[in-house]
């Protein structure tokens, strides 16, 4: 039980910290290449920080952070002139979130000590 409330922590933690760059951040940023350069640094750092800090096999942490890109598809709505560049974009986000959770699992477990 501790195990899925500590996820779902930082699960919320990675959806309030994406909104936030999502919702004021980008005002800043002048569209083209290096927003979208930012968007996916942002969420390749959220993943790779975010899975020492959850428990469970690589699966679980990912199925816990697809939330990320689902909740930024429900604020900003689908457009009905081009309703599948949303699904488009929450799956870019999906894959960017979920190299960088590969990464930081797979760190922590090479800097973990192993137990014999």
């Amino acid at each position: 039980m501790r195990k899925h409330l500590t996820n779902s922590a930082v699960t919320m933690v990675c959806i309030a910290l994406f909104l936030i760059y999502a919702i004021f951040l980008t005002a800043y940023i002048p569209p083209g290449t290096l927003r979208v350069a930012v968007t996916v640094a942002l969420l390749v750092v959220l993943g790779a920080l975010s899975a020492p800090s959850m428990s469970g096999s690589l699966a679980a942490k990912i199925l816990f952070l697809i939330a990320v890109p689902v909740v930024h598809i429900i604020y900003e709505g689908i457009d009905p002139a081009k309703p599948s560049l949303n699904i488009v974009v929450g799956l870019v986000e999906f894959v960017c979130i979920s190299i960088g959770a590969t990464a930081g699992h797979i760190a922590n477990r090479k800097l973990r000590p192993s137990v014999h």
